[in-house]
């Protein structure tokens, strides 16, 4: 079922598990009312409503950076307020940086350029700043070297990881912008750091998925996804499983 299909009788049932409301950020505040509305019915979420709210907004980075996370560099800008891109560059000494809002996904209005074009984007990070908060971050280029690392975890337990490559020429490693996966085999230092995020979260989550990047030997989180994470359970064998023993399990079922 589609989330916001106004057809739908959503208290008929004790619990939704999000799978796929790939396009929750482009309709927050209708998002945001459809959680609200299954909450006053009594309907259960995986993950948690909690979880949900704290995850659906990228400022969740600061607090994990805070519990000790290694967390990639990030300067946040609240919304409504300045930001000078050339400055931002030069006090961090970032010679590529990426800009986002605070509530997105899939890179969604998300852009990555040269320090020297700092001017040329500064329109772009205005923009943002009416409507959200915003986050600008060096860009790592690992990401086109080594690809971006995504580690799944099912109630805590390690499951299974993959390694995300984008298309040449381009940094976003979301197959609608042409990006591939393939398995991965994650290592102790990225195990390591994996669940020092998860275990800075507000609660356990049902199901995760750790996004990150290796750099000199050591792991920097991206994102912690806990509201519709693509699994990549598709030929890893037992994967699927361990996702509907962790959602069972939860559920009593």
């Amino acid at each position: 079922m589609i989330w916001d299909d106004s057809g739908v009788d959503w208290s008929r049932y004790g619990a939704v598990v999000l799978r796929s409301t790939w396009d929750y950020f482009e309709k927050f505040e209708t998002f945001q009312l459809w959680r609200e509305k299954l909450r006053a019915s009594g309907v259960r979420t995986l993950n948690s409503a909690a979880i949900l709210d704290w995850n659906s907004d990228k400022r969740y980075l600061r607090e994990l950076s805070r519990k000790g996370a290694r967390v990639i560099p990030t300067h946040y800008v609240e919304r409504g307020s300045a930001c000078d891109l050339a400055e931002v560059a030069r006090d961090h000494g970032w010679e590529e940086l990426i800009i986002k809002p605070s509530v997105s996904g899939a890179a969604f209005r998300t852009h990555r350029f040269a320090a020297g074009e700092a001017a040329r984007y500064q329109p772009r990070i205005d923009e943002i700043l009416r409507d959200s908060d915003a986050l600008v971050q060096p860009y790592f280029p690992e990401i086109q070297s080594d690809g971006e690392c995504s580690l799944l975890y099912f109630n805590g337990v390690f499951s299974h990881a993959v390694r995300k490559i984008p298309a040449p020429g381009d940094f976003r490693v979301q197959s609608e912008h042409g990006g591939r996966f393939e398995p991965l085999e994650a290592s102790a230092v990225m195990r390591q750091e994996a669940q020092r995020a998860l275990d800075a979260a507000p609660e356990r989550p049902v199901y995760a998925r750790v996004d990150g990047v290796r750099r000199g030997g050591e792991f920097f989180l991206m994102e912690l996804e806990l509201i519709e994470p693509y699994l990549y359970t598709a030929g890893v064998v037992g994967a699927m499983d361990r996702y509907v023993d962790a959602v069972s399990s939860v559920l009593g079922i």
